[in-house]
């Protein structure tokens, strides 16, 4: 558990000579220094102060956020102990060694952990954490929608992940044709405002598979019943361009049928 020479150089240095080394050396390869590097170095300066020093756990999760094992490991060993964090910071930034010591060295495989994982497409992560006894639930595949990541929405509901309609919702919300397609192909309900809400955020594409499907148009208030009238505005337009695109198919078709014939003739 030692940091290398280069990084030890490197925080001996003055600001001036970081600098320096930053901006006229710019063949030479780069020092991966963040702050939890620093922090160990002063952490280990400082181990046998009296009194001690209290506890440290900021910079296992900053170690931990930026994929430095060692300083991770140092970090550890000075405070006995790391924050329940540590594990999260490692899911979601996808640095995998790092969070197989944090949940070997103490952290638990809370809901947490796994959803920053999903949350940011860490699948080599998430697979670790499956293995290890994290639960999977409707809020995980939700929490994959809701990020926008569609390889994480198949890959939890390949695993047997069940879902909800609200997983139809977050896709049309977030204008993500193919996965509303993906969700409402294979069995997942169409949220009744999914048509809604994709037309607030203006995913007129979304909009119209979404109503096609089953998802209510608003009623009600004044506001919602103009904002009715103009889904169905929209919603005849874009039939109507649908028709208008497939006549021009038949008549490019026609087109190069007649050439055809006529270069035969």
């Amino acid at each position: 558990m030692v940091l290398t020479l280069s990084t030890l150089s490197y925080i001996a240095c003055s600001e001036e000579m970081r600098n320096w080394y930053k901006t006229k050396l710019p063949g030479v390869g780069k020092v991966n220094v963040k702050k939890c590097c620093f922090n160990v170095v002063e952490a280990i300066k400082s181990k046998n102060m009296i009194p001690k020093p209290k506890k440290d756990l900021k910079t296992g999760n900053i170690a931990a956020f930026f994929g430095h094992l060692e300083c991770l490991k140092i970090a550890f060993s000075l405070n006995g102990d790391l924050s329940q964090k540590t594990a999260c910071y490692a899911a979601r930034r996808g640095h995998f060694d790092c969070l197989k010591f944090a949940i070997r060295n103490g952290c638990f495989i809370d809901e947490d952990v796994g959803l920053w994982a999903i949350a940011y497409g860490q699948i080599e992560c998430l697979e670790y954490l499956l293995d290890n006894g994290w639960e999977y639930s409707p809020m995980s595949i939700l929490t994959a929608a809701q990020s926008n990541l569609l390889h994480m929405v198949k890959y939890l509901r390949e695993k047997g992940c069940s879902w909800t309609s609200d997983v139809t919702y977050a896709a049309a919300a977030k204008g993500n044709l193919e996965m509303l397609k993906y969700a409402y192909e294979n069995g997942c309900e169409m949220h009744d405002c999914a048509s809604s809400i994709a037309y607030l955020k203006k995913n007129y594409d979304c909009l119209r598979y979404a109503y096609d499907n089953g998802s209510f148009l608003p009623t009600g208030s004044a506001g919602l019943k103009w904002m009715r009238k103009d889904i169905k505005k929209r919603l005849a337009i874009a039939k109507a361009e649908e028709k208008k695109s497939e006549m021009e198919d038949v008549i490019a078709s026609d087109e190069s049928t007649n050439k055809r014939r006529r270069i035969e003739k």
